[in-house]
């Protein structure tokens, strides 16, 4: 009995070499509309988590995965982006 192969993706070379896994994890989250918060909630990071449920509200009327691994960050950073989930027009599951 053999075992399945999984296949992996890709990878398109740069100049500077392959490109990141991390770039490519991310482009697949988006693809399935899930958003990634992964470290503390500063507030450059919650403009960057802002924008991507931004674009993936514009881009159709599913529900957006909020995916959160955070241990801390700022008041203003969490309450900014508290303030973009309530104006989507799409709900923001977790």
């Amino acid at each position: 009995m053999t075992t399945p192969r999984l296949e992996t993706p890709f990878l398109q070379v740069h100049r500077d070499g392959p490109t990141q896994w991390h770039d490519w994890a991310l482009a697949e989250l988006l693809e399935s509309r899930t958003v990634l918060l992964d470290g503390p909630v500063e507030s450059d990071r919650a403009l960057a988590v802002s924008a991507e449920l931004m674009l993936l509200d514009g881009e159709g009327d599913d529900a957006v995965q909020l995916r959160v691994e955070s241990a801390g960050g700022t008041l203003d950073g969490a309450l900014m982006l508290m303030d973009v989930i309530d104006l989507l027009g799409v709900p923001v599951q977790g």
